[in-house]
Formats: C-alpha cells, sequence, structure tokens
C-alpha cells in the first residue's frame, strides 16, 4: 500500500489492514494515527514522511495571520467572519499538536529500537 492510499481509509478499513497483518494487538482500541503508524511500519513507510512535518514552521506562520485577522474581525465587530476564524484556528492549532505528538512519538521509538 502505499501512503496516500493509507491516510485515505477510514478507521474500519485501517484496522481491517492491520489484522491482516497479523502483528498488532488491541487493535480495536487503537485511533487513527495509531494504526496509521502500524501500517507505515509494516510498509516501511518513513514516519516524517507520512505527516506534513516540514510544513510545521508554514503553517505556524498562517497561524499569526489568521490570528490577526480574528483581532481585526472581533475590533470591527464583525462575529460571522470572527467565528469562521476562530473555527480555522481551531483546526489549524489541533494540526500542529497532532505533528507535535507524531514528533515525539517517532523520537521515542527510535530511541527504544536504537
Amino acid at each position: 500500500m502505499e501512503k496516500q492510499e493509507i491516510l485515505k481509509l477510514p478507521v474500519t478499513k485501517l484496522r481491517d489492514e492491520v489484522h491482516k497483518i497479523g502483528t498488532q494487538y488491541g487493535i480495536s482500541g487503537m485511533n487513527k494515527q495509531q494504526l496509521v503508524e502500524a501500517l507505515f511500519e509494516a510498509n516501511n513507510i518513513p514516519l516524517e514522511e507520512s505527516l506534513d512535518i516540514v510544513k510545521d514552521p508554514e503553517l505556524k506562520s498562517q497561524i499569526k495571520v489568521v490570528q490577526k485577522e480574528w483581532q481585526e474581525a472581533l475590533a470591527a465587530k464583525d462575529t460571522a467572519k470572527a467565528d469562521r476564524l476562530q473555527k480555522k484556528l481551531h483546526g489549524m492549532k489541533r494540526t500542529t499538536r497532532s505533528w507535535t505528538k507524531a514528533k515525539i512519538a517517532a523520537k521515542a521509538r527510535t530511541k527504544k529500537g536504537g
């Protein structure tokens, strides 16, 4: 399987794929990130390649721009625009947090294995 195929699969299909590998236990309790990591490991795809970690600084600079727009919308009392921007910020911040968790997990695995 290729990385794009794996990333597009829903959780139920990911579980089926991990079951086919047969090396993991507790599959029913895994979340999507853990299932993707297991499939990437089985297919020898580096974890950093699966996540767009190189885009992290780029995304953080975009967050600053959106935060400024959000502040301006609040000052102008444009609540519709402020709400939309706040939701966008929430999604962007969640993305950076998930990348950070993945980086930490990848470092822990390399230290443990090496």
